[in-house]
C-alpha cells in the first residue's frame, strides 16, 4: 500500500492531490482550516464580489490552462477589461501611467531626464551581482535612484508589499539575474524579449464568481480526502523509510503549509529554521462608492504608490475597471492596500483611523467626493513571505532534505514562488514527482 500525506489545502497542497488523484494513488490532506484555498477567499457583499486574498491570475501558464480545463472552468472565466491595461505610478502626487515597453521610459513622465540618460549607458555597465545582493542594490548599480523610487519600489509594493533593500534579488527576481547574465543588460534583454513574444499580452482573469471558485472545485473531487480542522501536531520516522502523520503512515509527506506553522510541528527533522521566513503584514480594504462621486472616469487596472511620495497606502486596485461584474454597474469598487515590510504596524490601526487614513490619500488624487458607501477590512498579520537574504540558506537546507529523504515535499509560497501560477505549477510538479518515484523505485507497504 503506498499513500501520501498532504499538508495544507492552500492551491499547491490541492493541485498535488489533483494530480494524485488523476493518477489513482492514495493520499490525505490535512487541512487545520475548515475550508480549502489557502489565502484565496472571495466574499459575496454588497451585491459585489470581493476578494481579500489574491485578487486574479495571469493565465499565461501551461499548468494553469491544463487545470482549469480538466474542472471544465473555462466557461467560468472573467477576462480583464480592456481598459484596465493602463496602469499608474503616483509621482508628485500626480497620477502617471506606468511605461508598457522600455522604449515607453523615455517618453514617460517618471523619470527625470537625467535618469533616462542614465538608462541609455546601462547596456555598458559591465558589473555583475552576487547571489546575495538585495534588489536595491541590483537596481542601483545598473539603472539608478530614481528607477529605483518611482519603478522598482512601487512595483516591490505591489507583488510583496516589501523592502527592496531586504528582498534578494535572485530569490525574490529571479528572472532578472538571468537576463543580466545572459545579455549583460537589463534593458537590452526586455528589448529583445518584447520581440521573442508571439503570442500577445499575458491574459489577467478571474472567474465569474471569483477566485475561490478554483480550490472549490478540486476540493469537491477530492472532498472525503480532505480533513478539514485538522492542525499536524507530531510527525515521526518509522522503520522501512515510512512516516506518520499524528500516528496515521504514509510512504509520501508533502508540507505545503505557511512557513510560519513549521515552529509548532514535532518532527525529528528540526524543520522549525523554516519558520524563520518573514512574512509582510497587509490590511485589505475593500471599498464601494457610486459612481458619481468620482468627478472622473476611472480606467486601469490600479495605482501604485512609490514610498518617497509619503503616504498612507501601498496602492489601490480598481476592480470594477478590472472586471465587469464585480459590483452593481452604478458602483465603483476599489480595492486598497495598507502595511508592508516597511510600515507593519499600519495595519493595527482601527477601523475609523484606517478608513479616514485611506479617504485622505484616495481624494488627494482620485478626486473621489465624500466617502464610501460600504467597505469591508481584512487584515493579513502573515501575508505575503518576504525572499530575503536568509531564504538562500533556508531553501538550501529544504532541498538537502528532500534530496537526503527522498519521499519528502515541500511547496507552498515560500519557496516556489508568491504568486498562484506558481503554486499551482509547484503542485503540480510534486504530484509529478511522486508518480514517477513510486513508478521508479519500490517503495514500502504497510
Amino acid at each position: 500500500m503506498q499513500k501520501v500525506g498532504i499538508i495544507g489545502a492552500g492551491i499547491c497542497g490541492l493541485n498535488t492531490a489533483l494530480t494524485l488523484h488523476k493518477n489513482n494513488i492514495d493520499f490525505q490532506v490535512f487541512e487545520s482550516t475548515n475550508e480549502p484555498g489557502g489565502a484565496i477567499k472571495t466574499k459575496f457583499l454588497f451585491d459585489s464580489i470581493i476578494e481579500t486574498g489574491p485578487n486574479s491570475i495571469n493565465g499565461k501558464n501551461e499548468d494553469v490552462d491544463d487545470l482549469i480545463n480538466f474542472l471544465s472552468l473555462n466557461e467560468e472565466c472573467s477576462f480583464s477589461n480592456k481598459e484596465s491595461k493602463n496602469r499608474y505610478i503616483l509621482k508628485n502626487n500626480k497620477i502617471v501611467s506606468i511605461p508598457k515597453s522600455p522604449g515607453q521610459i523615455i517618453t514617460s513622465e517618471i523619470l527625470s531626464l537625467s535618469s533616462k540618460l542614465n538608462l541609455l549607458k546601462e547596456p555598458f555597465i559591465k558589473s555583475k551581482g552576487t547571489i546575495d545582493e538585495s534588489i536595491e542594490d541590483f537596481i542601483l548599480r545598473r539603472l539608478g535612484q530614481e528607477f529605483l523610487d518611482y519603478i522598482v519600489n512601487p512595483f516591490i509594493n505591489g507583488i510583496y508589499a516589501g523592502d527592496p533593500s531586504k528582498l534578494c534579488a535572485s530569490k525574490a527576481f529571479p528572472k532578472l539575474i538571468e537576463i543580466e547574465h545572459e545579455y549583460g543588460s537589463i534593458i537590452k534583454g526586455l528589448i529583445k524579449l518584447k520581440k521573442q513574444k508571439h503570442s500577445g499580452e499575458n491574459k489577467i482573469f478571474t472567474f465569474n464568481n471569483g477566485l475561490q471558485v478554483l480550490p472549490t472545485k478540486i476540493a469537491e473531487l477530492i472532498k472525503e480526502k480532505i480533513r478539514y480542522e485538522h492542525t499536524v501536531k507530531e510527525i515521526k520516522q518509522i522503520e522501512n523509510n515510512l512516516w506518520s502523520i499524528d500516528g496515521e503512515c504514509f510512504s509520501h509527506i508533502v508540507f505545503t503549509q505557511p512557513a510560519y506553522s513549521f515552529k509548532h510541528i514535532k518532527t525529528p527533522l528540526n524543520l522549525s529554521f523554516i519558520s524563520e521566513i518573514y512574512y509582510s503584514p497587509v490590511t485589505s480594504v475593500s471599498l464601494i462608492y457610486n459612481k458619481n462621486q468620482f468627478k472622473e472616469n476611472l480606467d486601469g487596472f490600479g495605482l501604485l504608490i512609490p514610498e518617497c511620495e509619503k503616504k498612507f497606502i501601498l496602492g489601490v486596485l480598481f476592480q470594477s475597471v478590472i472586471f465587469s461584474n464585480r459590483c452593481p454597474d452604478d458602483k465603483v469598487l476599489l480595492t486598497v492596500f495598507v502595511g508592508g515590510a516597511k510600515n507593519p504596524n499600519r495595519i493595527c490601526c482601527d477601523s475609523n483611523e484606517l478608513l479616514s487614513k485611506i479617504e485622505n490619500d484616495l481624494s488627494n488624487f482620485l478626486n473621489i467626493d465624500g466617502s464610501a458607501e460600504n467597505y469591508h477590512i481584512t487584515k493579513w498579520d502573515k501575508a505575503i513571505p518576504q525572499y530575503e537574504i536568509n531564504t538562500i540558506k533556508i531553501h538550501q537546507k529544504i532541498k538537502n532534505i528532500e534530496e537526503k529523504f527522498g519521499n519528502i515535499y515541500f511547496g507552498g509560497n515560500y519557496i516556489g514562488g508568491i504568486s498562484l501560477p506558481n503554486a499551482i505549477s509547484n503542485g503540480k510538479k510534486i504530484g509529478d514527482k511522486i508518480v514517477n518515484d513510486m513508478k521508479n523505485r519500490k517503495v514500502f507497504s504497510f
